[in-house]
C-alpha cells in the first residue's frame, strides 16, 4: 500500500503512478507480493498533527515504512531486499508513508513494527530484561502484583534470560510528567 496525504492532480504524472502500480502488482504476484494499493487521504485541519490523525487508521495490522527527508537513504536493491525480508517473515500488509517537503508529524516516525510472534518459539535465553525497582515504590502499588512481577522475573531468569533490577528514579515522576504532555497533545 502507498499511503499519501493529498490527492493526485489530473496530470500526466497521475497516469504514470497508476501505470507503475499496475505493473508492480502484476510483477509482484510471481514474487508472492499482494496488489499495490494507492490510498490518498486529506485532513480537514491544517498541520502535521492533523495529517497524522488521518494516516494512523491505515497502520492497523501493517508494517509501516516512513519515507521522507529524515529517513535512511537506501539503494533500490536494499529497499527491495527489505521488502523481500518482510514478505519472507510473514508480513501481509506493508504501508509506505511518503512525507512531503515539510516532513511528517514526529508521531509518524518509528511506527515500524516487527512480527514479534515470529520470536515466540525462540525462547528467552540471551535476552536482557530490566525490572524497574521504582515501579514497586509507587504510592498505591499492590503487593500481590509486585509479587507476580518478581515471580515472573525469576521464571524468565530460570529460562536463561538475564534479569536485573534497575533504578530509574524519574519513574516515580512519570504521571506528573506525562499528564501535561498528554493533555497538551489532546488539544492540538
Amino acid at each position: 500500500m502507498i499511503l499519501a496525504v493529498g490527492r493526485l492532480a489530473r496530470a500526466p504524472e497521475t497516469e504514470l503512478v497508476r501505470l507503475y502500480a499496475d505493473r508492480a502488482t502484476a510483477a509482484g504476484r510471481a514474487l508472492g507480493l499482494g496488489p499495490i494499493e494507492i490510498i490518498e487521504v486529506e485532513s480537514r485541519k491544517p498541520g502535521k498533527a492533523a495529517e497524522a490523525e488521518v494516516l494512523r487508521p491505515h497502520f492497523k495490522d501493517a508494517h509501516v515504512l516512513v519515507c521522507d527527508e529524515h529517513g535512511q537513504a537506501r539503494t533500490s536493491r536494499a529497499f527491495a531486499e527489505e521488502i523481500a525480508r518482510l514478505r519472507d517473515d510473514g508480513t501481509r500488509r506493508l504501508v509506505l508513508v511518503i512525507g512531503g517537503a515539510d516532513g511528517l508529524d514526529p508521531r509518524q516516525y518509528d511506527v515500524k513494527t516487527d512480527r514479534y510472534t515470529a520470536a515466540v518459539g525462540r525462547g528467552v535465553s540471551g535476552l536482557r530484561i530490566g525490572v524497574i525497582k521504582e515501579g514497586y515504590e509507587q504510592p498505591g502499588a499492590e503487593s500481590d502484583v509486585n509479587d507476580k512481577v518478581r515471580a515472573a522475573a525469576e521464571t524468565l531468569r530460570g529460562m536463561g534470560a538475564t534479569v536485573d533490577e534497575i533504578s530509574v528514579p524519574w519513574h516515580l515522576n512519570g504521571v506528573a510528567i506525562w499528564t501535561p504532555i498528554a493533555l497538551e497533545g489532546l488539544t492540538q
